[in-house]
């Protein structure tokens, strides 16, 4: 504690939600949309063997989970 030095980060994780310093969502947002584009593009492991419309289920519903948990994380705040 006393004498020891602390790593100052760019940004902060708090609670799931990633801040900069001047409390913008810009990093957080980047982060939200490159998890889903991740997920999305995981698809095409198993898209052979899939429907056309169960792939854009599988594809609609993973985003849309991860966007309604930040709205609602959001809308609490």
């Amino acid at each position: 504690m006393a004498g020891t030095s602390l790593q100052v980060s760019d940004t902060v994780k708090l609670l799931g939600v990633e801040l900069d310093q001047a409390v913008s969502m810009d990093r957080h947002v980047s982060s939200l949309v490159s998890s889903c584009n991740f997920h999305i593009r995981a698809l095409h492991h198993i898209r052979p063997r899939l429907t056309l419309d169960a792939a854009k289920s599988v594809a609609v519903s993973t985003c849309t989970s991860r966007l309604l948990q930040e709205t609602e994380l959001f809308c609490r705040a």
